[in-house]
């Protein structure tokens, strides 16, 4: 049976990266397209990786990452 879940540790981690990623790329930006959410999603996914955070469906850990990175965004605009 396949976890389909993150540690709460991971999620933790993955938000660490994300915050840090999105702020890096789009702090002074004007307009965010969805090809540059798609790259820092990328971004994000090959930092996860070269930390040790690798899930076994890679589906899903996409699917998690592109929320995570959502999520980050939205936090950015309330600031």
């Amino acid at each position: 049976m396949m976890n389909k879940e993150f540690t709460s540790s991971q999620i933790k981690h993955l938000h660490e990266i994300a915050e840090e990623e999105v702020e890096d790329m789009f702090s002074d930006a004007e307009e965010i397209g969805s090809s540059d959410i798609s790259i820092c999603v990328r971004n994000v996914l090959e930092t996860a990786k070269r930390e040790g955070i690798v899930h076994t469906d890679a589906d899903f850990q996409l699917t998690a990452v592109r929320s995570i990175v959502n999520q980050e965004l939205s936090n950015m605009e309330e600031v």
